[in-house]
């Protein structure tokens, strides 16, 4: 078995639980494992919000850069450091920054305002740029401009390519789809490929447009929603139907206490690179 060598910084979200009471949890359909949130809900951006104003933190919130990006970077299309890359869903992901470093213009989607300052105060960053768009949008900026988070909501009609300042070339969602319910899932590709440049038809072919960092338990509640390379894939055929499969580029071992402790048995988590014109 192949472990996920990360360090996840909140690993006892989780109370944990006497055998006998996590097995009464596992038979109450409407059981509540954590902070008062019923799991196998439909999370939406004011829940998300609430769980980062009450509680500083996500279940599945890393100290570093994520492995699966940093491994598989390099193969987005065209890669280079003039690209623009969205990360939805961002919270206090240091993926920004890492990805501010390799080059490339970084823009996060958020919609928690004290996630976006606390990951620029553990950063240290000592200079931002803020701009109130209007009562629900707001503007965080650094490093000159090369990294942008939007305090905004994800279905926002508003969050559109002229808000973000044009189409992004690449995105990097590290446990956003997970985040949400499967009733969620469509609406939500959908609208990532609306923030995107429209397929071309370059010779180049070679190379992914989009990668997908997935939890997969065998439970049917959430979050996180398990995702796997089946259901993406049917997913993104029926909103474009040019993309026919999807690259399985790595499947680890992603299980700690955190997760036994919210009486998970297994949790394995999958990158997934999906190229718009194969």
């Amino acid at each position: 078995i192949i472990m996920l060598e990360q360090d996840y910084e909140y690993e006892e979200e989780y109370v944990l639980k006497s055998n006998d009471k996590r097995d009464k949890d596992l038979e109450n359909s409407d059981r509540t494992l954590r902070d008062g949130l019923v799991e196998n809900i439909r999370m939406t951006a004011s829940d998300w919000n609430k769980r980062w104003e009450v509680n500083g933190f996500t279940r599945w919130h890393l100290k570093d850069t994520h492995l699966f990006i940093k491994n598989h970077a390099h193969q987005f299309r065209n890669w280079s450091p003039s690209k623009r890359i969205l990360v939805p869903l961002s919270g206090q992901s240091v993926d920004l920054f890492w990805l501010a470093q390799q080059g490339l213009n970084v823009i996060g989607i958020e919609g928690s305002n004290r996630a976006i300052q606390e990951l620029y105060l553990k950063q240290q960053v000592d200079n931002y740029t803020y701009t109130k768009i209007d009562d629900n949008i707001s503007k965080y900026s650094t490093l000159n401009g090369q990294i942008t988070v939007y305090k905004v909501d994800l279905f926002s009609s508003d969050l559109t390519q002229k808000l973000i300042g044009g189409p992004v070339d690449y995105i990097w969602d590290r446990a956003a789809i997970v985040a949400l319910h499967w009733d969620d899932h469509e609406r939500y590709l959908i609208k990532l490929l609306s923030l995107m440049e429209k397929p071309s038809n370059s010779s180049t072919n070679s190379g992914y447009d989009l990668l997908f960092g997935c939890y997969w338990h065998d439970q049917h509640r959430g979050p996180p929603f398990p995702v796997d390379q089946d259901y993406l894939t049917k997913l993104l055929h029926k909103i474009e139907p040019k993309i026919e499969k999807i690259d399985l580029l790595d499947d680890v071992d992603a299980f700690n206490s955190g997760w036994a402790n919210g009486a998970f048995t297994i949790m394995r988590e999958r990158c997934f690179g999906v190229n718009r014109n194969a």
